[in-house]
């Protein structure tokens, strides 16, 4: 038998407490809105929250993170600015931010991808003009400059898109529209280096990778591609590699996916920008239907931008926990 022993973890009191309230719940970004929508959800059904108003500031939503043990979500409120914002991760309806990063010491030139790294109180935003990632403290608020940055020709940073912080692996893997794949760093990075990994050229299929999820239990990477394609790849894979597999085709209803995670049953979630969350099994290859299809005026899903999941299998692009790790690497949602 296998013994693992638990080196970080969330206090498991306060994990259930927060899986109670919140379980099985889809985050996701609409123009001034964020919508949640219940996991099980199908058709045109209205959102069971929504994040809107004057107070909250969003205009032209960008990406999402959600940070399940200090019970916050991080939102960019317009896709075009350098500001993040943090609320309740429970927030409806007209609520101003508890937090704001903005100003010029933060250094952020369009902020296009969050994640969160709640074991080493970690905020990661990637600045897509600015080609380059800058790492704060998660508490940061106002004029903060970040505790680190990579950025930098050896980078190959071009127009970043999504990012993805894989704690098992100590990794950050980051995708964009000019990187046309996958970037992979150490999580500690610093300055201007060279990725440890490089996923790309044309046997990928990857011309404009949007944003990733990686699974450790699977050991497999997930990469949303704005061509109108979910491509699948080994986790350690680098070079000019073909996926293991590939959704892509009219019956899959992707057009232009963008947001993307894995949900603890094994289902594969993507937000399409046309207005619309589907919902595919981990496992589909092809062109293949979504077992779930969220869309329709009820929904509120009008451009739809970044997913985020409270029941994400082991964290999503955006989103890490709750994370309990192990001594032997392995990382799970569950202790």
């Amino acid at each position: 038998m296998k013994i693992r022993t638990l080196v970080a973890g969330l206090l498991y009191t306060v994990f259930l407490a927060m899986s109670a309230a919140l379980h099985a719940q889809t985050y996701s970004t609409n123009s001034d809105r964020v919508t949640v929508h219940p996991d099980n959800g199908n058709g045109d059904i209205p959102p069971i929250r929504v994040l809107t108003g004057a107070a909250a500031g969003i205009s032209i939503a960008g990406p999402i993170a959600l940070d399940v043990a200090n019970g916050e979500m991080f939102v960019v409120p317009n896709s075009l600015d350098d500001r993040v914002r943090v609320f309740p991760i429970n927030a409806d309806g007209n609520v101003a931010p508890v937090r704001e990063l903005d100003g010029a010491n933060t250094g952020i030139d369009r902020a296009s991808g969050l994640a969160v790294d709640p074991i080493n109180d970690e905020l990661y935003v990637v600045s897509a003009d600015g080609d380059s990632i800058r790492v704060f403290d998660r508490t940061a608020d106002g004029d903060v400059a970040p505790l680190r940055t990579i950025e930098g020709p050896s980078t190959g940073l071009d127009f970043t898109n999504g990012i993805f912080v894989d704690l098992a692996n100590d990794e950050i893997l980051v995708t964009g529209n000019q990187i046309e794949g996958v970037l992979v760093f150490p999580r500690l990075a610093n300055g201007d280096v060279a990725p440890i990994r490089n996923l790309s050229g044309a046997a990928t299929g990857l011309a404009s990778s949007q944003w990733l999820f990686v699974s450790n239990e699977h050991d497999e990477i997930y990469v949303s591609d704005r061509s109108g394609s979910v491509r699948v790849f080994n986790r350690t894979v680098t070079g000019n590699i073909a996926p293991l597999r590939i959704i892509a085709g009219v019956q899959t209803l992707l057009e232009q996916p963008q947001g993307i995670f894995l949900r603890n049953d094994g289902e594969l979630v993507v937000g399409e920008e046309n207005g619309r969350i589907l919902v595919f099994d981990r496992l589909a290859e092809g062109n293949v239907s979504p077992n779930q299809v969220i869309q329709g005026a009820a929904t509120q899903l009008t451009s739809t931008y970044g997913v985020a999941g409270l029941n994400a299998a082991e964290g999503a692009v955006g989103f890490v926990g709750p994370i309990f790790r192990y001594s032997d690497g392995f990382e799970s949602s569950l202790p």
